[in-house]
């Protein structure tokens, strides 16, 4: 079993960090769930998990500069979850 739930980026944060070889930026990116009504679109993929308003999303801190460039403000991700083996 898969469920995908598919986020879009929406902003980040900053914080310069100290390491063996001095200050580095790292990031935090904020997601929010895509969500909708709208048939035949992929909006539909996060219907199923909730009923009403939502008011969850994620984060994932400590991006190093190397990994910002997979990431662009404003677009969708999907996010699979598998059980663990």
């Amino acid at each position: 079993m898969v469920i995908q739930i598919q986020f879009r980026l929406d902003h980040y944060a900053s914080e310069l960090r100290n390491t063996a070889v001095g200050l580095v930026e790292h990031r935090t990116l904020h997601f929010t769930p895509v969500c909708g009504h709208t048939l035949g679109t992929i909006q539909e993929l996060n219907q199923p998990l909730w009923d009403g308003e939502v008011s969850w999303g994620l984060q994932i801190r400590g991006l190093t500069p190397d990994s910002w460039k997979l990431f662009e403000l404003g677009k969708t991700y999907h996010l699979d979850l598998t059980p663990a083996t």
